[in-house]
């Protein structure tokens, strides 16, 4: 468009319109300029910075990103040498297995583990499940085996095997109740149930006697002498046995906890 004669009213007018068309035009022309500007500088600066982070993440970059390999072989001559040692041995301990036949005619086996001498039982199994229920002793030396016919019995690694049942009772009129013959009648009676080490010579277990009905008591045992005694605080029909802990063997009764400690006395 040609530039408007001075002597046309619309002079004024084309003129300021004919001065911002170029205005606008030069600032097109340099935003344009700096977007390309920016751009490639954008472009080289992300190419630069990515190819540093690969160098980084390679290990390549060292000491502080010198990239001089003199430098970095002078600092690694200069490290310290630390002398190559051999890992510790550690010890394999397998397991072991010794058969035991129980009196009834049944065969358990005993898995145990020995390190430096020492025997230590790890677990118990039978073939056919009659085993109702076992517990090491502290030292893991021997174990109280609970069978079906609801015998008990302490075992040992040296092969030996003590009956520690209670075989009768006798109520306060001198009436015998006889263990066997009992259990045929009354199956499902509980006459010894969990039995467990309060320490390496006592063995407790829970019993629906003295009662013989649905309430339980706690007996005591004496492995050495087979003395049974009934510990009067604890009656009731929920109690149950939990772990052994420091104060002792802990027990719920009726939600209760208390605890039988290693003299085999009861407290909270």
């Amino acid at each position: 468009m040609g530039k408007p004669s001075i002597f046309s009213r619309e002079y004024d007018r084309k003129m300021k319109a004919r001065k911002r068309r170029k205005t606008i035009f030069v600032f097109c022309l340099i935003a344009v300029a700096l977007y390309f500007f920016c751009r490639t500088t954008y472009t080289r600066w992300q190419d630069n910075y990515f190819k540093q982070k690969q160098e980084q993440s390679t290990g390549y970059l060292a000491n502080g990103g010198d990239k001089d390999e003199g430098v970095s072989s002078k600092n690694n001559e200069e490290k310290e040498q630390v002398p190559e040692t051999e890992p510790e041995q550690v010890p394999i301990i397998t397991d072991k297995t010794l058969d035991l036949n129980l009196p009834n005619g049944k065969v358990i086996k005993v898995i145990y583990n020995e390190e430096n001498g020492s025997k230590s039982i790890r677990n118990i199994v039978s073939e056919d499940n009659f085993l109702l229920f076992f517990n090491v002793s502290p030292s893991a030396a021997k174990a109280v085996v609970l069978d079906s016919a609801q015998e008990l019995y302490i075992i040992d690694l040296e092969g030996n095997i003590k009956n520690i049942s209670k075989t009768e009772y006798i109520t306060t009129k001198g009436t015998k109740i006889e263990k066997n013959s009992y259990l045929q009648r009354n199956p499902s009676f509980q006459w010894h149930s969990t039995p467990k080490f309060i320490n390496e010579n006592t063995v407790v277990y829970i019993s629906q006697m003295p009662w013989f009905q649905t309430k339980k008591s706690v007996y005591k045992v004496d492995i050495n002498d087979v003395k049974h005694e009934r510990i009067t605080s604890l009656t009731s029909e929920n109690i149950s046995f939990d772990i052994m802990e420091e104060k002792g063997l802990k027990i719920k009764v009726d939600g209760a906890v208390m605890y039988i400690n290693n003299e085999g006395n009861v407290i909270q």
